[in-house]
C-alpha cells in the first residue's frame, strides 16, 4: 500500500468526523431558540373595553368593561370577566356585574384554585376598593370592599408571591382628603379570607399620585412599585422597592416625566420601564435601571403600553399606525433595549386600536395573552383578546448531551488512532532508510 496515500485517507476521515460533529453542534443550538413571533389566535368580545389578562394552566382570564357613548360621553354600565381555553380561545365562562351597579375591574391573577379580580366600586358615600374571589369557572366564592379614606379610591393593580395578595392604587390623601389630593397605597392580603395583613402608603406630593404596577421579584422576593408622582401639574415616575412585610429598603425618582407606566424585571434584577419621556425627548421611550436603581439605558424610540421579561427579552405591547390605521403591535426586544422584531396583531382589521392604560399582559411558557380594544362597535369599541407564540430558549437535552459525548469520544479516539498510524509510518520510513 502506498503510505501517502493511506496517509491522505485517514486525514480525510478525520476531517469528515470533525464535520459531522460541527454539524451536531451546530443542530443542538438551532434547537435552542425558534426564530419569530406568531399569532396563534384571536378572538374578538363584548362592546366595551378589555384591560387585562391573567392565566391559569389551562385558561386565560381577560377583564374590562362594557358601555357605549351617550350623548358625547362613554358611559360604562357594567364590568365583565371572560374565561377562554388558552389553546384555541373558545370561550368557557363568563361573569358580569349586576346591571346598575358601578364597578370598575382593571387586573386580575391566578392563586391556586381561585381567580382574585381587583377594581373600584362606586358606593353612596365614595369610591371604593373592590377585591373579588372566583373559582376558576368564575362562580363568586366572596368579596370584598376596603375603604382606607373617606375619600375617592381604586385598586388597580394586584400581584402574588405564591402566598400573599399584593393590591396597589390610590386613596385620598389624609392631608387634604380630595380627589386632586391621593396617595399610593398598597395592601398585602390573605388569599383564603381576603382579610388585610399590613398597609403602605406613601404620598410624595399635594396632587395626584398612584401606583400603576407592582412586580414581584421571584429571586429575593422583593416588592417593586412603580407609579406616578406630580410636581408643578406633571407627572413623574418614581419607583420603590420593599419588603414583604411592606417596609420601605430603597426608592429613586425618575428624571423623567411619565405617562402610565409599567414595569418588568430580568433575572439580574434590572428593571425596565415603560411610558418615560422628557423635555428634551418628547415621544415616549423605554427606560432601563439597574438593581441599586441607577439609569443605565434609555430608548426614546420604543412607545409601549405593557411589558413582560421572559428568557432574555422583552415583550412590548405597542400601538402603531400602519396604512392610516392605529394597530395593536407585539414587540421584541433585547435588554440593551433594541428591538429584534415585531408583529402586527390585528393588520387584517381597519379600525383604530387601544390599550387601557392600567392593564396588563401575562406570559406562560412561550405564549403571551394580550387584550385590547378597537373602534368600530355601533356605539363604542370591541373587545379583542390575542394569543401569540413567541421564541423559547430550551434546555439542552440528555440525548442533545449524548450526541455531543458521542462526538468528542469518536474524535478523540481518531486522533489517537491517527497519531499511532503516523507514527508507525515514520518508524518503517526508518526501517526502509537503514
Amino acid at each position: 500500500m502506498n503510505i501517502y496515500s493511506f496517509q491522505g485517507k485517514i486525514i480525510v476521515t478525520a476531517l469528515i468526523l470533525l464535520l459531522l460533529f460541527t454539524q451536531a453542534v451546530n443542530k443542538i443550538g438551532a434547537q435552542k431558540e425558534t426564530s419569530e413571533l406568531k399569532l396563534l389566535w384571536i378572538q374578538y368580545g363584548p362592546e366595551g373595553m378589555a384591560i387585562s389578562t391573567c392565566i391559569s394552566e389551562t385558561a386565560v382570564y381577560t377583564v374590562g368593561l362594557s358601555g357605549k357613548w351617550v350623548m358625547g360621553i362613554y358611559r360604562t354600565d357594567k364590568s365583565i370577566i371572560e374565561a377562554r381555553d388558552a389553546n384555541t380561545g373558545e370561550l368557557l365562562y363568563s361573569w358580569q356585574s349586576t346591571y346598575g351597579r358601578n364597578i370598575w375591574l382593571y387586573d386580575c391573577i391566578v392563586l391556586g384554585d381561585h381567580l382574585y379580580v381587583v377594581g373600584g366600586n362606586d358606593s353612596p358615600d365614595n369610591l371604593e376598593w373592590l377585591i373579588l374571589k372566583f373559582t376558576l369557572d368564575l362562580k363568586l366564592v366572596k368579596e370584598i370592599h376596603y375603604n382606607p379614606s373617606s375619600y375617592d379610591e381604586i385598586a388597580t393593580t394586584i400581584a402574588t408571591d405564591g402566598k400573599y395578595l399584593y393590591v396597589g392604587g390610590f386613596d385620598g390623601s389624609p392631608t387634604n382628603m380630595s380627589y386632586d389630593d391621593t396617595q399610593w397605597h398598597i395592601i398585602k392580603i390573605d388569599p383564603n379570607e381576603l382579610t388585610v395583613i399590613k398597609s403602605y402608603t406613601h404620598n410624595p406630593s399635594n396632587l395626584r399620585d398612584y401606583i400603576t404596577s407592582i412586580v414581584i421579584n421571584p429571586i429575593d422576593g422583593k416588592i417593586w412599585l412603580i407609579g406616578v408622582i406630580h410636581q408643578y401639574l406633571e407627572g413623574y415616575g418614581k419607583i420603590s422597592i420593599l419588603d414583604q412585610e411592606l417596609s420601605l429598603i430603597n426608592s429613586m425618582e425618575l428624571n423623567a416625566k411619565v405617562l402610565f407606566p409599567h414595569l418588568a424585571l430580568d433575572e439580574t434584577n434590572h428593571a425596565y420601564i415603560t411610558n418615560v419621556y422628557s423635555d428634551e425627548n418628547v415621544n415616549f421611550g423605554l427606560m432601563k435601571i439597574s438593581s441599586d436603581l441607577k439609569i443605565v439605558n434609555v430608548n426614546y424610540n420604543i412607545k409601549a403600553e405593557r411589558i413582560l421579561y421572559s428568557n432574555g427579552y422583552l415583550y412590548l405591547a405597542s400601538i402603531k399606525e400602519i396604512d392610516r390605521y392605529k394597530r395593536h403591535v407585539l414587540i421584541r426586544a433585547t435588554k440593551d433595549l433594541n428591538i429584534i422584531d415585531e408583529l402586527i396583531l390585528n393588520k387584517q382589521v381597519n379600525a383604530t386600536s387601544h390599550f387601557y392604560p392600567p392593564g396588563k399582559m401575562s406570559i406562560t411558557g412561550n405564549k403571551v395573552y394580550l387584550a385590547g380594544y378597537i373602534e368600530g362597535a355601533p356605539f363604542g369599541y370591541k373587545w379583542v383578546i390575542y394569543a401569540i407564540s413567541i421564541p423559547v430558549q430550551q434546555e439542552t437535552t440528555a440525548y442533545n448531551y449524548l450526541i455531543i459525548v458521542t462526538a468528542v469520544a469518536t474524535i478523540a479516539t481518531m486522533a489517537i488512532a491517527i497519531l499511532f498510524i503516523l507514527r508507525r509510518i515514520i518508524s518503517l520510513r526508518q526501517n526502509q532508510n537503514k
